[in-house]
């Protein structure tokens, strides 16, 4: 994102350059499109907006078509909750509401307030990891559980896994990385997906990397 800032400085916001997308598919980015494998296996995402969201959304139909979706949803205050709503209301099968462990955390009831009416069965939960557990109850084998919202949320996620996000991928055994995400179609996939994460972040004017 800093190189677009620079773009826009120098000569305007042009087309990503092949080094630099590149450079983003090589890029490990802890919370972004990133998946616990698993039945089912968990898909957390910070996304926080209309248009990250809807990116979000298509990743998760091509990384895994046909899946019941449980989606375990919190967000930070003045984010675009109608946004997301419009975009992953009528997706979702079932959405359950989750407030992070920080100061900052839109309360539930009014994330049920919004996503109610876009999915009138969004539920609230106590908390991230009671979010979890009855969304990885309800999703089962053949499901899928998606993390979103908020980087706040997916760190607490990541917590309640017992994983640290700079740990997940770089001390599983290598077996399981053959088993597990580290698939190339799927990697190639999550690369796709930050890419339009920051295809979304060029089109915004004054754009900065986002504060959860």
């Amino acid at each position: 994102i800093e190189i677009f800032e620079i773009q826009k400085m120098d000569k305007g916001v042009r087309p990503l350059s092949e080094a630099v997308r590149e450079g983003i598919e090589a890029t490990r980015w802890p919370g972004r499109c990133q998946i616990i494998p698993g039945e089912p296996p968990i898909l957390l995402d910070g996304a926080q907006n209309a248009e990250s969201a809807r990116a979000l959304k298509s990743a998760a139909g091509e990384l895994f078509p046909g899946r019941k979706i449980v989606l375990v949803m919190g967000a930070s205050t003045e984010k675009d909750l109608e946004g997301m709503a419009r975009v992953w209301g009528p997706w979702a099968d079932r959405i359950i509401l989750a407030q992070a462990k920080n100061p900052r955390a839109e309360p539930v009831s009014r994330l049920k307030e919004i996503f109610s009416r876009f999915h009138p069965l969004a539920e609230r939960s106590g908390s991230v990891w009671e979010a979890l557990q009855r969304a990885v109850e309800e999703a089962g084998p053949g499901g899928l559980v998606v993390v979103s919202g908020s980087l706040f949320v997916v760190a607490e996620t990541l917590q309640t896994r017992g994983l640290a996000a700079a740990e997940h991928e770089e001390h599983r055994p290598q077996q399981s990385r053959q088993q597990g995400d580290q698939q190339p179609a799927e990697q190639g996939e999550r690369n796709r997906l930050l890419r339009g994460h920051a295809d979304a972040a060029q089109k915004q004017d004054g754009s900065s990397f986002p504060d959860a």
